[in-house]
C-alpha cells in the first residue's frame, strides 16, 4: 500500500479542483483631481479590487486528482463503468421486442374502437328506424 507523502504540492491543473483563489478585477479611472488636496493631480491608471476571497472548492464536478506521493488516486463517485457492446447490443433487442409488441397492442385497439364505431353506429340506425315506425303516444 502506498503511503501519502506529506507536503506534496499540487500542479496548477488540479489546484481549482480543490480550493479557488482569489477573483480580482481591474477598473480603470480617468484623470481627476485629488480631493484632499487640489494642487494634487493624478494620472489614469487601473484600481485593482479583490471581488471574491479563496475558498475551499467543497463540490468539484470533474474527478479530482490527489498527489499521494508515488502514486496518483482518481476520486470521482459519480463515475460508472462503461456498458459493454453486448449488454447495449441486449438493451436494444429488448427494446425493439417492446416496440413490437406495443405497435402490435396499438394495431388491436384501433380495430377494436373502429368495430364499436360500426356497431354503435348501426345501434343508432336500428333506433332511428324503430322510433320512426312506432311514433309516441299523444296524451289526451
Amino acid at each position: 500500500m502506498a503511503v501519502p507523502v506529506s507536503g506534496t504540492e499540487l500542479d496548477l491543473a488540479n489546484i481549482e479542483k480543490v480550493r479557488f483563489g482569489d477573483t480580482l478585477k481591474a477598473y480603470p479611472v480617468n484623470r481627476y483631481v485629488d480631493p484632499r488636496d487640489p494642487n494634487m493631480l493624478h494620472e489614469a491608471h487601473l484600481v485593482y479590487r479583490k471581488e471574491t476571497a479563496a475558498s475551499w472548492n467543497l463540490s468539484p464536478h470533474a474527478p479530482t486528482t490527489v498527489p499521494l506521493g508515488p502514486v496518483i488516486a482518481v476520486s470521482d463517485p459519480a463515475e460508472k463503468p462503461s456498458p459493454s457492446n453486448a449488454d447495449i447490443e441486449q438493451r436494444m433487442n429488448a427494446q425493439t421486442r417492446l416496440m413490437a409488441a406495443l405497435t402490435e397492442q396499438n394495431e388491436t385497439l384501433v380495430a377494436e374502437v373502429a368495430r364499436l364505431n360500426r356497431e354503435l353506429a348501426r345501434t343508432r340506425e336500428v333506433l332511428g328506424n324503430a322510433a320512426k315506425s312506432n311514433p309516441p303516444a299523444t296524451t289526451p
